[in-house]
C-alpha cells in the first residue's frame, strides 16, 4: 500500500493492482513471468494520471512523489513471506 501511495497508483484491490506492470485482475492467475514485464515508467505515470477516464489512467491517480524508477523497487520480505505462508497453509 505504501508503494502504491508513493507512486500515485491505486491500491492492491483495483483493476490495475501491480506497481510494476499493467496486468489487470483478469490476469492475476497467470504465473508466467514473461507475461508480467516491468512496463511502468515514471514519466508515463505523470502523463497517465492526467487522462480524463479511469480506464485510460491504468491505475495512476496522481503524479509520483519520488523519482525512483520502478526497476529499483523491492517488495518488503515480511509481507511477501506472510502472503506465501497464508496461501500455503490455507
Amino acid at each position: 500500500k505504501f508503494l502504491a501511495l508513493v507512486y500515485g497508483l491505486n491500491g492492491a484491490s483495483s483493476k490495475y493492482f501491480c506497481i510494476w506492470c499493467y496486468c489487470c485482475k483478469d490476469q492475476i492467475n497467470n504465473l508466467d513471468i514473461d507475461d508480467w514485464p516491468i512496463e511502468r515508467k515514471l514519466s508515463e505515470c505523470t502523463w497517465l494520471c492526467q487522462r480524463s477516464t479511469t480506464a485510460a489512467r491504468k491505475g495512476c491517480t496522481m503524479p509520483p512523489l519520488l523519482n525512483i524508477p520502478f526497476e529499483f523497487v523491492v517488495v518488503d520480505t515480511l509481507h511477501l513471506f506472510l502472503s506465501c505462508c497464508l496461501n500455503a497453509c490455507v
